[in-house]
């Protein structure tokens, strides 16, 4: 199967379904699941590194080290009598056999997998440690201040340890002597950000000559917030202005206003044309990822993107190290609220057609459905923006009602035998699409307004609506109820005609099928034992059977027996909910679903592509359609959290998925069109 996708980004220009990590004191949420019996010591997670097997290594103030593999956390506890028991954690840098070395305010710490080793200033030269950097030969590099008479002395000091014995690094005298953003190059050279502020330029030092790069030799800015290294091991330093990158002995500058997208503009324009950033580091997409006081921003050639305490689990703006693992997921650690990480998901960008830019701000009431043309080419109906023609890998084709936006809010769709679509508007009545144009066709059946519309073989239009099945006859609406028809429920969910021109109504206590002359079989609970009496969606396949899909399962109906499937052991089911239901051309049913994603049953076998396993789609699938051409199309919702009906009824693991969700919902696109092609 070839896979295709369209997406709606609702906060960036570039389009990514996101999962996060969050481990902290009290809690962690891994695979979008609350869990509190994995959490860490402490909350006070002051550095992160990684050991040489990819694993997240965090330090704990006061504690020691906890590592994570992806599924659990290890504990590694310094003893009571160790520098990392008794002072503040600044930083930690792993080198090439694991040993870790931990710098505090009182000295420099080393753990190889055993034992716990400290260094002092009697040692070093240094006590309070700022920064670490280890060169691929393992030579380690700190730098920080002296104590004397209980006194720091602020100017900064550099030093270096070979393995047995640690010396200083002799400096000549440079603008300033505050040593910050150690990194070491390609060639093993240990670069160095000059001043208090980072704003007296660069050394290099290869290990015995320095030199000094500033405005007046080739570096375009004085001021550096940070250093790190992109994917072809240059040295890149985040500016003021822009990004800049060091190679074959130049600086080149890629300005942030006219590099990375025309949302980054924005920011810029609220702080003065400037981007202050004291973190950089480049994943495995060639995407940078910078720390700044608006949030943490990704930033890449397809656009620009930010994660804040609005739109993510992110919740602070001093981020000490952002950390890319083997699996591309970027950690973050602010030194106080734990370690959280993002893994993306980027959309493809090959064969993938983006919905056009009436489309590009959709809120949280938004809903998609799809309808097929005579042609089996697949539309779909926008509660937002209109009636969409997709085109495959071109942008869709957007038509509205001559009134506009409101007149525009499509719910559902159907199309007659002479080609007509008919659509359903949100708390509005019927429109109908013809020749490229969409005209008014008749008002709403009920106050509810139509839900689903369906049109039979002598070409009357029926819609559903919370105050029963209406039929247009002579210009007019015709309602059926409890008291008129005899139905069992005046909520009708879905109306459907199938191959024979029988128009089918699920209801929300059973179904019901027109016998003509305003006559209705009633199909409930106490006839047919449904695996709920809420019919939600009806279809039909090549045999001729129908299906129904309920809000716990589905039931098949071949005009004699009953086949019901509610409980499927071998999938990850939560409540069955089906919102529709279409077929292949190899006669596979293809059942989208509220939180169990979209289900394939081939007759014999049941199949389920989910967030979890295809990382596609959202659980929340609102409609699915199978175009002529044999081609999956999924809409599908990043839904809120609220299956308790009150908020007070959520226990406390509810209460913190639902407050991480509701950030999450901000930043990620809301609706995705997945286009999946059965032929391959």
């Amino acid at each position: 199967m070839a896979l295709f996708m369209c997406s709606l980004p609702s906060f960036a220009s570039r389009s990514a379904l996101t999962q996060w990590t969050i481990l902290t004191g009290a809690y962690s949420y891994i695979n979008d699941k609350v869990v509190t019996n994995i959490k860490l010591k402490n909350d006070a997670v002051m550095d992160i590194a990684l050991d040489n097997s990819g694993n997240v290594y965090m330090a704990c103030n006061r504690f020691g080290l906890i590592k994570w593999d992806g599924k659990t956390l290890t504990e590694f506890q310094a003893p009571k009598s160790s520098l990392i028991a008794n002072a503040d954690i600044t930083a930690m840098e792993c080198d090439s056999k694991n040993n870790f070395y931990i710098g505090t305010n009182r000295g420099i710490c080393v753990f190889n997998g055993k034992d716990w080793t400290d260094y002092t200033q009697d040692i070093t030269g240094i006590s309070v440690v700022r920064n670490i950097a280890i060169t691929q030969m393992d030579k380690v590099y700190i730098s920080g201040y002296a104590i004397e008479n209980k006194e720091v002395i602020t100017t900064s000091l550099l030093a270096f340890f070979n393995g047995s014995n640690w010396s200083k690094a002799d400096a000549v005298y440079f603008p300033d002597r505050y040593f910050s953003n150690l990194t070491i190059d390609q060639n093993n050279f240990l670069w160095v950000t000059l001043g208090e502020s980072n704003e007296k330029g660069l050394a290099k030092y290869d290990g015995k000559n320095w030199k000094l790069y500033n405005s007046g030799n080739g570096v375009p800015v004085n001021e550096i917030g940070a250093i790190g290294k992109n994917n072809k091991g240059n040295l890149v330093f985040t500016t003021a202005q822009g990004i800049m990158e060091y190679a074959d002995g130049k600086f080149t500058m890629s300005n942030y206003s006219n590099s990375f997208g025309k949302k980054l503009n924005e920011i810029l324009m609220r702080n003065n044309n400037e981007l202050r950033s004291s973190v950089i580091s480049m994943d495995a997409t060639n995407s940078y990822w910078i720390s700044s006081r608006e949030g943490i921003m990704t930033l890449s050639e397809n656009g620009f993107r930010i994660f804040n305490g609005q739109n993510s689990p992110v919740n602070s703006y001093w981020i000490r190290k952002i950390l890319v693992d083997k699996n591309n997921t970027k950690w973050f650690t602010g030194g106080g609220n734990g370690v959280m990480g993002v893994k993306e998901f980027n959309l493809p960008t090959k064969n993938v057609s983006m919905i056009n830019s009436t489309l590009v701000n959709v809120d949280m009431s938004e809903s998609f459905s799809f309808l097929k043309d005579k042609t089996g080419q697949v539309w779909a109906t926008s509660a937002n923006s209109g009636l969409l023609k997709l085109k495959g890998n071109a942008s869709p084709e957007l038509f509205q009602h001559e009134k506009g936006s409101l007149s525009s809010m499509f719910i559902k769709g159907c199309t007659a035998a002479d080609g007509k679509m008919y659509l359903t508007v949100n708390g509005g009545g019927i429109k109908v699409f013809d020749n490229g144009s969409i005209a008014d066709y008749a008002k709403s059946p009920t106050f509810g307004g139509a839900t689903d519309v369906a049109v039979d073989g002598d070409n009357v239009v029926w819609a559903a609506s919370s105050g029963g099945l209406s039929k247009f006859v002579n210009g007019a609406w015709e309602t059926y109820n409890k008291g008129n028809g005899g139905l069992p429920s005046i909520i009708v969910y879905c109306v459907f005609k199938d191959s024979k021109n029988q128009i089918w109504a699920g209801t929300g206590k059973g179904l019901v099928k027109y016998e003509g002359n305003n006559t209705f079989k009633v199909f409930t609970k106490k006839e047919v034992p449904f695996p709920s009496d809420d019919i939600t969606a009806i279809g039909e396949s090549k045999d001729g059977k129908i299906w129904f899909g309920s809000k716990r399962g589905i039931s098949v109906y071949d005009g004699t027996n009953w086949i019901h499937y509610e409980k499927l052991e071998s999938l990850d089911i939560k409540n069955f909910y089906v919102t529709g239901i279409d077929f292949d051309k190899n006669g596979n049913a293809w059942i989208a679903t509220y939180r169990d994603g979209v289900l394939k049953f081939d007759g014999t076998n049941w199949t389920q592509i989910s967030k979890d396993n295809s990382k596609n789609i959202y659980d929340n699938v609102t409609a699915i359609c199978v175009s002529a051409d044999n081609k999956l199309y999924i809409a599908s919702s990043f839904n809120d959290f609220m299956d308790k009906p009150m908020y007070m009824e959520m226990n406390n693991e509810d209460k913190i998925f639902s407050g991480i969700n509701k950030r999450i919902i901000e930043g990620e696109p809301k609706h995705l069109i997945t286009i999946i092609d059965l032929n391959n």
